[in-house]
């Protein structure tokens, strides 16, 4: 089987490292590139890349160039590939089938003319790496994100922090003027901002070990990878249905609506009380649930079944 995977260098190239490769769009292009190559020969392309008068079997395409890799090329089936929910009509129309990750609120953040072609599955991060007790974490919180942003749901965590005490750390890169102000005019000193650490890290794997708790309120996604890093590292989350991860894994989430900052501050107060026994159940449970539903073994089968 041949077939031409567009997608984006800088979370993924082949042979040789990208600036976001440990992304969860990193790790999804990776698994992509692996599902396809395994199967035959595989065209990787950048989503700006132009391509005239190839033939491929299969075809798995970001929105940038989909539409000139389907009319200029000989392609057997077309797979538009959604990293996020998003409204394109033309595309929707030329494509055979639309894959991406979610759950059922990522589904219904489409198009209802649409959702007929669309099918979301789940992913992975890796290995769940060996956990501390309850007792040996800091009764902490992490915000940790690729970048924080205002889809990432920043603008909410500041304004409810501005109201705690208790710490805050903040991962991910704040390239945003707009959020940059917002963190200078929110921390009294209860926030530390770490900047960007690779997932791959030992320093990124001690900073989540060592707190309790991830909160993320995000207003849009497929599925977010730091989420499910953070779970796997035995942090209990406050997050929302807009997250993606499968709701099997959120009902041992604390969720409220990405706006509904009122909520968000009481939850945050609700965990900080936590006992431990009560957090140590959430947290396995959590993990057992990931562990069942978050799998590259669920992510490659899914694909498959639609090439």
């Amino acid at each position: 089987m041949t077939s031409i995977l567009s997608y984006s260098r800088a979370h993924f190239a082949p042979g040789r490292r990208a600036y976001y490769e440990h992304s969860s769009a990193g790790r999804l292009a990776k698994r992509l590139y692996e599902i396809l190559s395994s199967l035959g020969e595989c065209i990787y392309l950048d989503a700006t890349d132009v391509l005239t008068g190839a033939s491929a079997d299969v075809l798995i395409g970001e929105p940038g160039n989909f539409q000139h890799l389907c009319t200029n090329n000989r392609i057997g089936k077309k797979i538009l590939w959604c990293s996020i929910p998003f409204d394109r009509g033309d595309l929707f129309d030329l494509c055979d089938v639309a894959l991406g990750v979610g759950n059922r609120t990522s589904l219904s953040r489409f198009p209802e003319a649409h959702r007929g072609k669309v099918h979301l599955t789940n992913y992975s991060v890796g290995v769940a790496p060996n956990r501390p007790s309850p007792t040996s974490r800091k009764n902490e919180f992490i915000y940790v994100a690729t970048e924080a942003t205002e889809r990432k749901g920043f603008r909410e965590v500041m304004r409810v922090w501005k109201t705690m005490s208790a710490k805050l750390h903040v991962v991910g890169y704040m390239n945003d003027p707009v959020m940059q102000a917002l963190f200078r005019e929110s921390n009294s000193g209860q926030m530390e901002y770490h900047g960007y650490i690779p997932s791959d890290t030992a320093a990124f794997r001690s900073l989540l070990t060592s707190c309790r708790y991830v909160y993320l309120p995000t207003h849009l996604e497929g599925q977010v990878g730091t989420l499910i890093e953070a779970l796997y590292h035995g942090l209990v989350a406050l997050t929302t249905l807009e997250s993606g991860l499968d709701e099997r894994v959120l009902e041992h989430a604390f969720i409220a609506e990405p706006t509904d900052t009122e909520t968000q501050a009481g939850f945050i107060r609700t965990m900080l009380a936590m006992g431990d026994e009560e957090y140590a159940a959430r947290q396995q449970a959590s993990v057992t649930a990931l562990r069942a539903c978050h799998t590259w073994d669920v992510f490659d089968r899914a694909i498959k079944t639609h090439l």
